[in-house]
């Protein structure tokens, strides 16, 4: 995987693990939590009236201790919703029990986004802070959604070894190798239809919004309580547009626009705008690293210690390296830094401010000719050289092409110079962001296994409880333009909008946010206006102090 680290949706601090998918996979899944538009597609058949077979009511989990302070069980689901009597699968769960010494309010279900990530692991990872912030008044419950993780994910390998050496093998989508990359994500599908067509045709995310249903009602809940992060918001969205009236506190943070991923429209060129919707705000984000950089100076900012321009320092770093690449030899993976290595860099610093003092130190190194921090930065090596299987916790390009693929049906077979000529496009509108946005279209292109459900929509339920709707202005992959759609749609809904930088509302931290959300799940308060503006509680993410445990988890992986 000689491609510079590619950061997914919400990733953490930890050691390093093998890495199963390629490097542009990995900026796939940060991506895949964003909107756009276009490609001609063929939408699967949806079930209009969500009328299933009986549901097994009745099923509990059964939750036993795994750690000092967590419960794990698992739920058994049907496989197919539509079979009476068919056969089922166990979802996996993780609880953080709420404060035994306060009244409960119940469960609080989570979802961290992806699609695939692992909400198991988020928990584990995550619950205590998120518990915190409901003053610990929920239990906490996390699930890895089917086609995930520990609940049955995707394999689409015999095993992890055979995978890794086809993702090593992914030829780049940029240049010249464009119909080697198509070809290559041909196989991908291939290698899924041969392996994985027991499980990919049930995993959609109206089948995942049926157990989360299915979850509720074993907890004993009589409203669904719940908090989605990116892809998780698109997962809510569905949630309460199936079921409105079991609806209770929920939470949609860093939205995805619904209407493009109901009409099968998602991460590629808008032909009205010529552009990736879901990318708008990504180089104002850039740019506003670089305007930071230089109002903290060279005290806080490492790319501010030489006068002029901290963007025409980057600039030019970026043209140095496109001519000569850095050979970098005392690196825990011994590599180069190419200008693709900067460019993925940037992209994943949008994501989570926090880290922007950091990005500039490894930048402003290779700046002087040392390649070391940012390879360091980017890669790092196996924890398990010799994996049986893909680790339940990775990110899992398989589980999101299934996942994003059963809503999302571009048709370019026979058409690949087209195809190609797309992707020239958003590679020049979007070099940032083009690799994820290209092994999403191409790789749906060439996924053959249809989805039994999807949900297209209406999304303007009306429910009873009020929805909370949380959006950052500067949000890189989920713009704010998304959540106002959202929030317009819906018939009961409020929408928090936050003056800062990074993706979803915690990337910089706004205790005008934090109480709006406290007061809204702990007690049942939603904001009297339409619209609550905020601010971040310290502007410049260079003059912010250490980075918390939430924010950490989204750093890197």
């Amino acid at each position: 995987m000689s491609d510079p680290s590619l950061q997914p949706l919400l990733g953490h601090d930890r050691q390093p693990r093998v890495r199963q998918c390629s490097r542009q996979a990995k900026l796939l899944l940060a991506l895949a939590v964003g909107a756009a538009a276009v490609g001609a597609v063929a939408l699967t058949v949806v079930f209009a009236q969500h009328v299933f077979a009986d549901r097994s009511s009745g099923e509990a989990i059964m939750w036993k201790p795994c750690d000092s302070k967590f419960l794990c069980g698992t739920l058994s689901v049907p496989l197919d919703y539509a079979v009476a009597d068919g056969e089922r699968m166990d979802i996996a769960l993780i609880k953080y029990p709420h404060d035994k010494g306060t009244k409960s309010l119940g469960s609080l279900l989570l979802n961290p986004g992806g699609p695939g990530g692992s909400g198991v692991h988020f928990v584990k990872t995550m619950g205590h802070q998120l518990w915190d912030i409901v003053e610990g008044r929920y239990d906490i419950i996390g699930f890895d959604p089917r086609g995930v993780g520990q609940s049955h994910a995707i394999r689409c390998f015999p095993d992890a070894l055979t995978h890794r050496a086809f993702a090593a093998s992914e030829p780049s989508p940029f240049g010249k190798s464009k119909a080697a990359f198509i070809a290559h994500q041909r196989v991908r599908g291939m290698m899924c239809a041969k392996h994985a067509a027991d499980i990919a045709p049930y995993v959609s995310t109206a089948a995942v919004a049926r157990d989360m249903d299915l979850i509720r009602e074993a907890e004993g809940n009589q409203f669904l309580n719940y908090w989605g992060f990116s892809y998780g918001t698109l997962l809510g969205n569905t949630y309460i547009n199936m079921f409105p009236d079991k609806v209770g506190h929920m939470v949609i943070d860093g939205v995805v626009d619904p209407v493009v991923w109901g009409e099968g429209r998602f991460d590629w060129l808008d032909p009205r705008t010529g552009t990736v919707p879901s990318l708008v705000h990504k180089d104002q984000v850039v740019a506003a690293f670089a305007a930071e950089c230089e109002k903290a100076g060279p005290a806080r900012c490492a790319l501010a210690d030489k006068p002029g321009s901290v963007s025409a320092r980057i600039a030019a770093l970026r043209a140095k390296l496109e001519k000569q690449p850095i050979s970098v030899v005392d690196s825990k993976v011994p590599g180069i830094i190419t200008a693709r290595t900067l460019d993925d860099t940037m992209f994943r610093a949008t994501y989570d401010p926090e880290q922007w003092p950091r990005v500039a130190e490894v930048l402003a190194a290779a700046d002087r000719g040392d390649g070391v921090p940012l390879r360091n930065w980017v890669e790092q090596p196996p924890a398990d050289l010799c994996p049986a299987q893909d680790d339940a916790e990775d990110w899992n390009i398989q589980s999101v092409l299934a996942i994003v693929c059963a809503n999302t049906r571009p048709d370019y077979t026979g058409r690949e110079d087209e195809l190609e000529r797309e992707m020239s496009r958003v590679a020049t509108q979007h070099p940032l962001g083009y690799a994820s946005a290209a092994s999403l279209q191409v790789g749906c292109t060439y996924w053959p296994i249809r989805a039994v459900e999807t949900f297209a929509g209406p999304w303007n339920a009306t429910t009873k409880s009020t929805v909370l709707v949380l959006a950052n202005t500067l949000d890189p992959v989920t713009p704010v333009e998304s959540a106002r759609i959202a929030h317009s749609l819906l018939g009961n809904a409020r929408i928090v909008e936050t003056e800062a930088y990074g993706h979803c509302s915690y990337a910089q931290r706004s205790s005008c946010q934090e109480k709006v959300v406290r007061d809204f799940f702990v007690d049942g308060v939603a904001p009297n206006e339409d619209t609550t503006r905020c601010a971040a509680d310290v502007p410049s993410p260079f003059r912010t102090a250490g980075v918390s445990a939430l924010r950490a988890w989204r750093t890197k992986r």
